[in-house]
């Protein structure tokens, strides 16, 4: 086989493919699509600048920028707000964790009288009950791209 140059990203990957190079095994280092796990969806420039002027611009969104704030203040996109992943393991009455949370439109849960009731049948019949679902509502929550 003759060797190949790709150099402007168009002519040389049809010469590639033209070469049979597809069908060589490729090794885990590798090109791949984006995807980092199944059911996360990851997203280029254009959907990153459309989610923003569709969200964050009218302030139903919010563009987080999951880093410590040591790296965030290095540089980030603009139009993005430091929320660190740290932040998410606190406990839930932390007063950090409750500000970033009204920050994301939530807000802590005020059950009725018949949501209390119906969560201590299921708790009197074994039924699983997700306490965290009780804590939360997630009724105004923003959209956000982390």
């Amino acid at each position: 086989m003759d060797p190949v140059t790709i150099a402007d990203g168009s002519d040389g990957v049809d010469d590639w493919f033209d070469a049979g190079r597809q069908k060589i095994k490729c090794p885990p280092f590798c090109v791949h699509a984006m995807e980092v796990a199944p059911g996360v969806t990851t997203i280029g420039e254009l959907e990153l600048l459309d989610f923003v002027k569709k969200y964050v611009e009218p302030g139903t969104g919010l563009l987080i920028d999951a880093r410590t704030p040591e790296w965030f203040n290095k540089g980030t996109i603009p139009a993005s707000i430091n929320i660190p992943f740290t932040t998410f393991s606190k406990e839930a009455n932390d007063p950090e964790l409750l500000a970033t949370l009204e920050k994301l439109g939530v807000k802590p849960k005020v059950l009725t009288l018949m949501e209390k009731f119906i969560h201590f049948i299921k708790g009197l019949f074994g039924m699983p009950v997700n306490e965290n679902a009780l804590r939360w509502d997630f009724r105004k929550a923003k959209d956000v791209l982390l």
